[in-house]
């Protein structure tokens, strides 16, 4: 077993006992390194009561058990007697011998090293290229990469889902710094704000190419923008406002840019910059709009950003 209370325990799988298998019982452990505690219960079975007659001498099997305990129960008058009926007295022997249970007696038998990441939560902001770092944990190695999945299936089914939206297929770029950095750089996440699910794979073990490859859980990552959907509709020549944008994590001084696309660089023209969200959870323009009719992406950019606005929120319709 593994040192600690309440530490999984596994029992030798052959006659020689070098096989110990914890199955699943260990999968919840951190990675980190466990103490090993080997430990033999002997097992044996329970003596037969000796019977006693009152003052004689204990006879040879009493005297060759080495540990015994008698129960001693008193009759009417104070004597110590058991079965008083029959004149004699009943000494119960109980092995005391060592038992696989916490306080019992162990020995140390190594080192267990659970290799993987330890669960850590992350932000990125939706329109921007994507960091994870510094993911921890025990033998982790350059090479190794990440993917961004969906909440559905966990990582450790094999069927993780890949999250539409986020560059190579939800598949990091080969982690560098020892493991410890894991990048999405050829272009921004544009999936909608959300949490979602980072799972691991190992380059030792894998070319790491497949999502069944990715059964390990290093945690989430809180992806900060908006969610798709919104549609809102403004009056040219007029101020504009932009109420009930939901999403991830939004806060005031988050901006929205009118754009054709939310992967162009260039806005649209006739929006006096980008509107900006208030206190109040409105996005408001500093003067009227002069665009002319027609159909615009809202762009979203965090107030702590100073990428482009590349966080889809949805469409905005001028009429004029």
């Amino acid at each position: 077993g593994m040192s600690g209370k309440g530490a999984p325990v596994a029992y030798a799988g052959d006659e020689k006992g070098t096989d110990f298998d914890w199955g699943m019982s260990a999968a919840h452990l951190e990675p980190k390194a466990y103490r090993l505690c080997w430990c033999r219960p002997w097992v044996t079975e329970k003596s037969p009561p000796v019977f006693l007659l009152p003052n004689a001498t204990p006879t040879t099997n009493t005297t060759t058990t080495t540990a015994t305990s008698t129960r001693e129960m008193e009759d009417g008058n104070g004597s110590n007697t058991s079965n008083v009926s029959a004149g004699m007295v009943t000494l119960e022997v109980v092995p005391e011998v060592p038992q696989c249970e916490e306080g019992g007696a162990f020995v140390d038998a190594g080192v267990l090293l659970i290799v993987g990441p330890r669960y850590g939560l992350f932000l990125c902001d939706a329109g921007q290229p994507c960091a994870v770092t510094p993911l921890e944990g025990e033998e982790l190695a350059n090479g190794d990469r990440l993917l961004i999945a969906s909440l559905a299936k966990p990582c450790g089914t094999g069927e993780a889902e890949p999250v539409v939206g986020v560059p190579d297929g939800g598949l990091s770029d080969q982690a560098t710094v020892e493991g410890t950095l894991y990048e999405w750089k050829s272009s921004a996440v544009v999936a909608q704000g959300g949490t979602y699910l980072l799972c691991w794979c190992s380059a030792a073990l894998s070319n790491c190419t497949q999502a069944s490859d990715y059964m390990i859980s290093a945690g989430k990552l809180q992806l900060v923008g908006p969610y798709f959907g919104h549609t809102r509709i403004c009056l040219g020549g007029l101020t504009c406002v932009l109420s009930g944008i939901t999403g991830q994590a939004l806060r005031a001084g988050d901006e929205i840019r009118i754009k054709p696309s939310c992967r162009s660089s260039e806005p649209s023209l006739g929006f006096a910059g980008a509107a900006r969200m208030g206190e109040d959870g409105v996005f408001k323009w500093p003067a009227p709009i002069t665009a002319t009719g027609g159909n615009y992406r809202m762009c979203w950019r965090s107030v702590s950003s100073s990428g482009d606005h590349g966080g889809g929120a949805g469409e905005l319709i001028i009429f004029g």
